[in-house]
């Protein structure tokens, strides 16, 4: 009885350590080659305001930077 704890114990704290070293891995390093369009952004609240409606965003507009054109 007490070899098989120990080899579940031993098999979980496996399964642990290689859970937290999978965590710890560095995913891919993106660069965003988009921005927020805040002249669309002032466009559409303006309307929003004009005809008294409130704009709530989910997702922004965005453009393409000009560091990527």
């Amino acid at each position: 009885m007490r070899i098989m704890q120990m080899r579940v114990a031993a098999k979980l704290l496996a399964t642990l350590g290689a859970a937290v070293l999978a965590g710890c891995a560095s995913g891919p390093t993106t660069t965003s080659s988009y921005e927020v369009d805040y002249a669309r952004v002032a466009q559409v609240e303006h309307f929003g305001r004009m005809f008294g409606s409130q704009v709530v965003w989910v997702n922004y507009p965005l453009k393409r930077s000009d560091a990527t054109k």
